[in-house]
């Protein structure tokens, strides 16, 4: 809710860490695209490539992807060699957990990979070397949290859906006592709810700011999916 075209998106830079099929990827373009055309005609359009960072892991998804994303800006009507200038400037096929990143960012949103602790055994003793969230036994989108809120800019906001289990399991308890310390504005819990139709995640939506604690937060437990808008049910 923070990057929207009626904000100063040419001054602002987003991140996403797992862009995957461009859910978010897409619409964050479309708004960027659309301020520009509305506030900045005339300017220098090179100046859009420090605007957007986005990371992909899978070098398959990240060409389909990368591939959608030239076609949206060409059917902008922005030149090819443009296109692929901004494209190189905005995505990186890499590890968002490994990969440096020219932070900080001022919105940090996206949907961080559902990977269990099983998968990553071989990256614990590096994970446990540098993230404060860690436990031996936590899946792999706690320690997207942590580094999301470390590359965030003072005043900045971060949104991510992750699972709930960080809430009740024991795998949790170094992120809840991390959390302690940070500024929640919302989390949305929607439970055992399908969201995604391919897999059961429990997912929630964690809102945070880098701003000064208020100790007040928004909690929202979602009990149907028949809505039009999440908005308009909260």
């Amino acid at each position: 809710s923070e990057y929207t075209a009626d904000s100063p998106l040419i001054a602002m830079r987003l991140l996403e860490p797992s862009f995957g099929d461009g859910d978010f990827l897409l619409p964050a373009i479309e708004r960027l695209l659309d301020y520009w055309t509305t506030n900045c005609s005339g300017s220098d359009p090179t100046a859009l490539s420090a605007c957007i960072q986005a990371v992909e892991l899978h070098k398959e998804t990240f060409e389909t992807t990368r591939r959608r994303v030239l076609a949206y800006l060409i059917m902008r009507e922005i030149s090819s060699e443009l296109a692929e200038y901004l494209v190189d400037g905005w995505l990186i096929n890499g590890d968002y957990l490994l990969t440096e990143l020219r932070g900080p960012f001022d919105v940090v949103v996206g949907n961080p990979p559902y990977v269990r602790q099983e998968s990553i055994k071989e990256m614990k003793e590096y994970f446990s070397s540098r993230y404060q969230t860690y436990q031996g036994t936590a899946d792999l989108y706690v320690y997207f949290v942590e580094r999301g809120m470390s590359l965030l800019r003072d005043g900045g906001y971060f949104s991510y859906i992750v699972a709930n289990k960080w809430m009740r399991a024991a795998y949790g308890k170094p992120l809840r006592k991390w959390l302690k310390e940070r500024q929640i504005e919302e989390i949305i819990d929607f439970g055992d709810l399908p969201v995604f139709e391919q897999a059961t995640t429990y997912p929630c939506i964690l809102r945070m700011s880098k701003k000064i604690q208020d100790n007040t937060i928004q909690v929202t437990n979602v009990d149907t999916l028949s809505f039009h808008s999440l908005d308009e049910y909260i």
